[in-house]
């Protein structure tokens, strides 16, 4: 029965979604900070907190992570967008075009035409 249950950083990161749409950040990051603790290997867990530093306006350490995931082969899927948005933000093309490079083949890629077109 057990083995049934989610793990604990799974609810967790359930708990880091519903807490980030209502605007809880602070909370969001506690517990994705925890979700990370429990299993640093999991790409969700990582994602999730890349969200709530982007939540809390702290893009350097969100960034941080996406650079250590990349240097430890971990490909997180919506690595390009937060790169994307982040190089949007800084008024960086560069980081901007090389996010549009990463997406290719990704399930992602369709989605940053779409963000490029609403900075336009």
């Amino acid at each position: 029965m057990e083995a049934d249950l989610p793990s604990r950083h799974c609810a967790l990161g359930q708990l880091v979604i519903a807490l980030r749409n209502i605007g809880q950040h602070e909370k969001a990051l506690a517990n994705a900070s925890e979700a990370m603790r429990l299993d640093a290997k999991d790409q969700y867990a990582r994602q999730n907190l890349i969200a709530a530093y982007f939540s809390l306006n702290r893009f350097d350490e969100a960034k941080a992570i996406i650079d250590r995931s990349s240097a430890e082969g971990m490909n997180l899927v919506v690595a390009p967008i937060f790169l994307y948005e982040l190089g949007f933000m800084r008024g960086d093309s560069a980081t901007m075009q090389s996010a549009i490079e990463k997406s290719k083949g990704l399930d992602v890629e369709p989605v940053l035409p779409m963000l490029r077109a609403q900075g336009e």
